[in-house]
């Protein structure tokens, strides 16, 4: 499965909203394909909409199992559509989300005789009083469809969203039977978009599947390739050994790291978890289908990382569609204008808009992206800077040269 189209109506913080995404193998007629065909990178200011379009797309997919699988709506309609709270009442909102099935998910599905089949879901949210209800009708897919998507074990539809508080659960805080009571499995595994507190799988409970499943030599090569070389996921010397990790040569456990790599390998490693329970026996964790969000993906990165993370998880997981999120120049750097989006707030609707990227950006430095429409910054400087160096530049030109000095040495090596 990946994601066709989006569109979406008074929705949280949209009035309206309509998206084309990126995805391994779209027909674009004659407009080139990116280098990185399976990203879709969302750029915005704080509170502009980014992570509501990942909820959206989680709601679409899942709406046919989220009765029953403990989510509750909240906030999803749009309040006052920008006028007066007493005078406007609240409507409505409504989800399409449009799908690209392939056997991976339509196989087994009666009826469905097609490699690839388009398919669309339509989410119809309600608001009641203080209450939200999600309902939905004018579904294109089969009627063995829905009996399908709510087995835990079907690889149908595959969907996974990480959100912006994610962690690895300690494992002697982990328990599943208790969770799999609270939610679906199904909603577990994008969870973490809608409740910070929804924690990830202990990394010794998916290391542990890895061996079960005897995938352990190929998750171990698949993480490590998304890791710095200076950080490595080592091989046990017993199949169930606590998971260590070679920090520049030093074997340390998971609990060791910094921030840093255990936010990066708590989601990773989860991600590779779900993927080794549903690839199918005889296939490659890599040639899973289905999609994969992350909300503000550059969390505790440092730069260096930065720059080539979207690359590695989009080379390594080619046939995965992502969704990213992010606030940094680095990313956005790395990626085409095709694979960028930015949230943009419409004062005349009182609204937030999802615009496609136009300028290209690729190969810039960050000084020059964060004065591109995509970040709208008038200079990089801090502002302080900026009015000193103004107040040099008006007196250079009355003096004996000294001022000019003073702010040529400032921009080329700062104050």
């Amino acid at each position: 499965m990946y994601i066709h189209k989006l569109e979406a109506h008074e929705f949280r913080c949209f009035e309206y909203l309509s998206l084309d995404f990126q995805y391994p193998g779209r027909k674009r007629g004659s407009h080139p394909t990116p280098n990185l065909p399976n990203v879709n990178l969302i750029l915005g200011d704080n509170g502009a909409g980014k992570s509501s379009v990942l909820m959206a797309i989680a709601l679409g997919v899942l709406k046919d199992t989220l009765k029953g699988s403990g989510y509750r709506p909240y906030y999803l309609v749009r309040r006052n559509q920008g006028k007066s709270p007493i005078s406007e009442p609240i409507i409505d909102s409504t989800l399409n989300v449009d799908m690209v099935l392939h056997e991976q998910d339509s196989s087994q599905f009666l009826g469905v005789d097609a490699r690839i089949t388009l398919a669309r879901c339509h989410v119809i949210i309600t608001h009641i009083n203080s209450y939200e209800d999600i309902s939905g009708s004018g579904n294109t897919m089969p009627p063995s469809y829905f009996g399908e998507i709510t087995k835990d074990d079907s690889s149908s539809l595959f969907l996974l969203g990480y959100g912006t508080s994610r962690r690895a659960e300690n494992t002697e805080n982990f328990d599943s039977s208790t969770r799999n009571k609270q939610y679906s499995k199904r909603f577990q595994r994008v969870a973490g978009l809608f409740y910070d507190y929804m924690s990830l799988t202990p990394v010794q409970e998916w290391f542990r599947e890895l061996v079960l499943r005897e995938r352990q030599q190929e998750g171990v090569a698949l993480l490590n390739r998304l890791l710095p070389e200076s950080v490595q996921l080592l091989e046990p010397d017993r199949p169930y050994d606590e998971p260590r990790f070679a920090v520049r040569g030093t074997p340390l456990p998971f609990g060791a790291l910094s921030d840093g790599f255990r936010g990066f390998i708590g989601w990773a490693g989860d991600m590779l978890y779900h993927l080794c329970q549903l690839t199918p026996e005889g296939s490659k964790m890599t040639d899973m289908r289905g999609v994969v969000m992350v909300d503000e993906v550059d969390l505790l990165l440092h730069p260096e990382w930065q720059r080539t993370i979207i690359e590695s998880l989009a080379t390594t997981f080619p046939n995965l569609q992502f969704f990213f999120t992010s606030h940094s120049p680095l990313l956005a750097g790395a990626l085409q204008a095709d694979n960028l989006f930015i949230t943009e707030f419409d004062s005349e609707t009182n609204s937030i808009k999802v615009v496609q990227g136009e300028q290209n950006v690729y190969g810039l430095s960050a000084d020059q992206i964060l004065t591109s429409s995509y970040f709208g910054l008038s200079t990089p400087r801090a502002p302080g800077a900026v009015e000193d160096m103004k107040e040099l530049a008006r007196k250079a030109g009355s003096d004996n040269g000294a001022n000019a000095l003073e702010l040529m040495r400032r921009l080329t090596k700062g104050f």
